[in-house]
């Protein structure tokens, strides 16, 4: 599932893979078309829809050629219903209605710096549909290791408590959620 899909016209994807590159070096993953001959299959159709669906954010890049392409309207009329809209200005257009009513972010001028203010102003909003990216850091603790953390904290709670009730409480949870493998390492 990608954190970002762009929705953007073929005649664009150059100014496109530039502001994927960017999102990705921030760490987001994201999904956008690169048109070519065989793009236009049924096998294309289907992926970019499901990615579509998937997203967690849509940008929509809007163009000279964006605001005339049927696909790019579609695409962002269903991130429209979800909530996950974001528009992007890369040229001084228009965007049709009702989109023209919504923020856009002015990237028109924008060299692919992640460390422009308007790629950050964009980035910001990003984070608040998707939270921050996931970045490598050698320092994180594992899922492994977080796990082993909460499964130790639990068995200390429940010496701690020496509740019958509210350990048996914990242990229903427990098996609510699908944490058998804890209640097998409690025991």
């Amino acid at each position: 599932m990608p954190d970002i899909f762009i929705s953007h016209s073929y005649h664009n994807q150059d100014w496109v893979e530039s502001l994927a590159t960017a999102l990705q070096a921030v760490g987001y993953t994201v999904w956008w078309q690169a048109y070519s001959e065989t793009t236009n299959s049924a096998r294309q159709r289907k992926a970019s829809l499901q990615a579509l669906q998937n997203a967690r954010c849509v940008i929509t890049v809007w163009s000279k050629q964006s605001v005339d392409s049927t696909w790019v309207l579609q695409e962002t009329t269903l991130a429209s219903r979800r909530h996950i809209l974001l528009s992007v200005l890369m040229a001084t257009v228009n965007p049709p209605l009702p989109f023209n009513e919504w923020q856009s972010y002015d990237l028109q001028h924008w060299q692919a710096d992640t460390q422009d203010y308007r790629f950050r102003d964009l980035l910001q909003q990003i984070e608040h549909l998707v939270g921050r990216p996931d970045t490598t850091n050698t320092n994180a603790p594992t899922p492994n290791d977080q796990a082993q953390n909460t499964h130790h904290g639990l068995q200390q709670w429940l010496a701690a408590t020496n509740n019958t009730k509210v350990a048996t409480l914990v242990v229903l949870l427990c098996l609510l959620v699908g944490s058998f493998s804890m209640l097998l390492q409690l025991w």
